[in-house]
C-alpha cells in the first residue's frame, strides 16, 4: 500500500455483511458509538493529510470529495453509511450530497452535534 494512501484511512473492523460505515475524521465521541455497533458492521475511519499552512484552507466540498475518493477506493459502490461528529458531521452531510448527485445510495447518515 502506498504510504500516502495508508494515511487516508484506518480499518477498525473489516468483516461483516452490512455496508461499511465510513467515519469522517473521528474524535473521542466515536468510542461510545462503536461499542453499540453490531460486530457484523465493517468500520473505516477516514482521515485527510494536513494541508500546507501556506495554502488556503480547503472548503467542505473539497474535503468531502477527498474522502469520497478514499471511500470509493475501499468500496466502489454503495449503499454507503457515513458518520461524523461536530464539523465532521457537516462534512459527512456534504459527502452524502455529492454521492447522491453521483447516483449513489447513502443508506445511513449519522451526524452527531453537527455545525450549521
Amino acid at each position: 500500500m502506498d504510504p500516502a494512501e495508508s494515511e487516508r484511512h484506518v480499518v477498525i473492523h473489516r468483516r461483516g455483511k452490512k455496508p461499511p460505515l465510513f467515519w469522517v475524521q473521528p474524535g473521542s465521541v466515536q468510542t461510545a458509538v462503536l461499542q453499540e455497533l453490531d460486530r457484523d458492521q465493517p468500520v473505516y475511519f477516514l482521515y485527510r493529510l494536513q494541508s500546507d499552512p501556506g495554502q488556503r484552507p480547503l472548503r467542505f466540498d473539497e474535503i468531502a470529495a477527498y474522502h469520497i475518493e478514499t471511500l470509493r477506493s475501499l468500496s466502489p459502490r454503495g449503499p454507503y453509511a457515513l458518520a461524523g461528529y461536530c464539523i465532521c458531521g457537516t462534512i459527512a452531510y456534504e459527502m452524502a450530497s455529492q454521492l447522491r448527485a453521483q447516483g449513489e445510495t447513502v443508506s445511513t447518515l449519522i451526524m452527531i452535534d453537527p455545525v450549521d
